[in-house]
């Protein structure tokens, strides 16, 4: 005899997380390395990828106010990179639009400091350590 067991027998949680399991890819670009590219005509910065030296080094270049969106898809990443961002994400006070996730440090200490957020369709935040 052969035991089945039907998701709705799960409990809540579990179901929940294998329903989650299958979301995210290899090819997601919020879980690659960290990229970022700067669009002049629209002073819109787009940061894709895990949050590291290399990606806080892209935004930290761009110190002199010249960013007025934000777009980020990010899992997050190291915290002293996130917040070496964050220091001059501040200063702008940019419109933080997440186009995908803005996880762990992304959303730790990026959308604290924003001017405005927007959720794209089907955008994901996550806390991560947070109260």
């Amino acid at each position: 005899m052969t035991k089945t067991m039907r998701l709705t027998r799960l409990p809540a949680a579990l179901a929940v997380l294998l329903a989650l399991t299958g979301c995210a890819s290899a090819d997601d670009p919020a879980e690659g390395p960290g990229a970022c590219a700067f669009d002049a005509a629209s002073r819109t910065l787009t940061v894709t990828g895990s949050i590291d030296d290399d990606l806080a080094a892209c935004i930290t270049g761009h110190e002199d106010n010249d960013v007025a969106i934000l777009r980020v898809d990010s899992v997050g990443g190291q915290v002293n990179a996130a917040l070496d961002a964050a220091d001059v994400i501040a200063r702008w006070r940019p419109h933080i639009v997440v186009a995908g996730q803005c996880n762990s440090s992304c959303a730790n200490y990026w959308l604290p400091v924003a001017g405005r957020i927007t959720l794209e369709p089907r955008a994901a935040v996550i806390l991560h350590g947070s109260i």
